[in-house]
């Protein structure tokens, strides 16, 4: 077993601290240029359609994103805007199958498990046998029943 009862000093080199954050705050620099000028040359834009009407033939309508509104047709714009519209139609298109699905949907059941949320008799899809019977106040004060 080791011997926790005595303590270890450990030195920085606080130049070689600095060197390193100074190192990483350029390199995080020349990323965001490179990509700035990767996302300015309009031969990388995309082409991203949106659809007139949702599973449900209802109106699709709008994505936001920063204050600018991308409606139903082909919109020509930057690769980063065109993974976050792909992205949103990709989380809208799953929502709206989740309804269509007849099976009970496993991966809603295991978020709303770790969230805390009852699962009831329906969405677990099968009969409960016994009946809830609430504990007394006695059994809770002993924790046993």
């Amino acid at each position: 077993m080791a011997d926790n009862s005595t303590m270890q000093v450990i030195r920085h080199d606080l130049a070689a601290t600095a060197a390193e954050k100074l190192s990483r705050k350029k390199a995080g620099e020349a990323y965001q240029k490179e990509h700035a000028e990767f996302v300015a040359n309009e031969e990388n834009w995309e082409y991203v359609d949106i659809p007139e009407t949702d599973l449900f033939d209802q109106p699709f309508g709008y994505i936001s994103i920063n204050l600018e509104q991308y409606g139903p047709g082909r919109h020509f714009v930057d690769p980063d805007v065109a993974g976050e519209l792909r992205r949103i139609l990709k989380v809208r298109t799953q929502s709206d199958l989740r309804i269509y699905r007849p099976t009970a949907d496993k991966k809603m059941l295991e978020i709303m498990a770790r969230q805390g949320k009852p699962l009831t008799t329906a969405s677990a899809g099968h009969t409960m046998d016994v009946p809830f019977v609430p504990f007394t106040q006695k059994e809770m004060e002993t924790g046993s029943r």
